[in-house]
């Protein structure tokens, strides 16, 4: 089981520990298995969407499958609770572009203790 960091100021070539976090949700995700937690540091995340799951494989799909498992699911949650924010201000959803936050073919996926906005 391993930790990795993600914060508004990363970068997504950084390893992901809280020293030198990832940027995005998306970097992160590549990097997790069943038991893995990915914390985000306190910020604001301007987010065009957050797509979790596997593909169908078409060429536009860039997702793996993130799956957990009942004993080791994989969670997702602010290091501070309440202080990491997904704004996904000025973002268009639509069933042809990525939807705010869609799960798909996961499961035991934890989500928590941050907020979402607009």
């Amino acid at each position: 089981m391993t930790s990795y960091y993600i914060a508004p100021y990363g970068n997504d070539a950084n390893p992901g520990t809280q020293v030198s976090p990832r940027r995005s949700l998306f970097a992160a995700r590549n990097l997790c298995s069943a038991g893995d937690t990915v914390y985000l540091l306190p910020g604001v995340y301007p987010y065009a969407g957050l797509d979790v799951g596997a593909g169908n494989g078409d060429e536009n799909d860039e997702w793996r499958t993130v799956t957990g498992t009942n004993v080791n699911p994989i969670t997702i949650e602010a290091l501070v609770p309440h202080t990491a924010i997904l704004d996904f201000t000025g973002s268009v959803f639509s069933s042809e572009t990525r939807p705010c936050i869609r799960l798909h073919n996961t499961s035991y996926l934890t989500l928590r203790n941050f907020r979402i906005r607009n």
